[in-house]
C-alpha cells in the first residue's frame, strides 16, 4: 500500500525538504536514525524516510533534534533554499518574501513588516518583544535601571524617543583621563 502525502504548508515542505538534502549529504536514513537515537528521540529510519517523503509531518521536538542531529540550526532547516537573498521564497503565515527578508527575520535581525520601518523606534519595540533579554550582545547597567529599548537605542547610537540617528558614532570618543595616585602627582597638585 502506497504510503500518500500529509498536507503541509510552505514551512512544512521547507522543512522536509532541507531534513532530506542535509541528510544526504552526509548519511543514510539508518545513519540519521542511529543519530536521533543518541540525542534522545528515537526515530526509525521509516520514519525518517516519511518526513522526507512528505508521508509524515514533524513536529517541533522532531524539529529541535533532527537540526542536533543533523548538526545544523533549527533555522537552517525553517529556511527555504533559495539561490540568493533576493530570490522569492514562501513560508507559513507570510505567504511571498525575498529569502533575505525571510532570513534576517528568523536570526531577530529584522522584522518582517515594511510598515515597521516607518520608525527605526519600532524595529527596537520589535526586537524587544522577539528577543530574549540576555540574547543581546551589550549588557548596560540592570534591567530595573533601564529598559530595553533604552540599551538598544544607546548600543546602537540612536536617541530613545525619536529612533533617530545622533550621530555619535561619527564622532570621536574622548580618551578619559588616568587619575593619578598621591606618589604620581607633583608636589602640590592635588
Amino acid at each position: 500500500m502506497a504510503t500518500r502525502k500529509v498536507e503541509t504548508d510552505a514551512t512544512g515542505e521547507a522543512v522536509r525538504a532541507n531534513i532530506k538534502r542535509l541528510r544526504k549529504d552526509r548519511w543514510t536514513l539508518r545513519e540519521l536514525s542511529e543519530r536521533m537515537e543518541r540525542v534522545g528521540r528515537p526515530m526509525s529510519h521509516t520514519s525518517l524516510s516519511q518526513i522526507e517523503t512528505g508521508a509524515r509531518r514533524a513536529d517541533v521536538d522532531d524539529l529541535m533534534a533532527l537540526a542536533v542531529a543533523l548538526d545544523v540550526s533549527p533555522t537552517t532547516l525553517l529556511m527555504p533554499v533559495a539561490e540568493s537573498a533576493d530570490a522569492e521564497v514562501s513560508a507559513t503565515g507570510v505567504g511571498t518574501v525575498q529569502a533575505g527578508a525571510l532570513w534576517k527575520w528568523l536570526l531577530v535581525e529584522l522584522p518582517l513588516s515594511e510598515s515597521t520601518f516607518t520608525r527605526a523606534g519600532k524595529v527596537f519595540d520589535w526586537q524587544v518583544r522577539a528577543r530574549q533579554r540576555w540574547a543581546f550582545p551589550f549588557q548596560i547597567g540592570s534591567p530595573k535601571e533601564m529598559t530595553l529599548r533604552e540599551i538598544l537605542s544607546i548600543a546602537l547610537n540612536m536617541t530613545p524617543d525619536s529612533g533617530e540617528n545622533t550621530g555619535a558614532a561619527d564622532k570621536p570618543k574622548p580618551i578619559p583621563k588616568k587619575r593619578r595616585t598621591a606618589a604620581e602627582r607633583p608636589n602640590g597638585d592635588r
